[in-house]
């Protein structure tokens, strides 16, 4: 019976120590910026983001998904540069990684 109890007893704390992320108060969400707003209304309707329609086909879905991908990153490129144009650089000062 002592050979069981060694092993969970630091299971145990870890579950108890993992459980209390979950209770941590929330933050509020920044809101968003007129110029922010503009340019994602911009960057949705860019036709870079526009023209991956044409390949969409909805019975293929690995080419479904792979499209959500492109679209998400030429969305986020998109908007990055609208705010540039406006005045405003990305927050950091570094790029994400764009993964192929």
């Amino acid at each position: 019976m002592g050979c069981f109890v060694r092993p969970t007893l630091p299971l145990a704390a870890l579950l108890l120590l993992g459980g209390c992320s979950l209770f941590r108060a929330s933050t509020a969400p920044v809101p968003e910026t007129p110029e922010q707003r503009l340019c994602r209304q911009e960057a949705s309707r860019s036709p870079a983001v526009l023209e991956l329609n044409r390949e969409r086909n909805a019975m293929n879905q690995i080419n479904d998904l792979r499209l959500d991908r492109e679209r998400d990153q030429r969305f986020a490129r998109a908007f990055q540069d609208c705010m540039r144009a406006r005045g405003f650089g990305p927050p950091g000062g570094v790029e994400p990684l764009i993964p192929r």
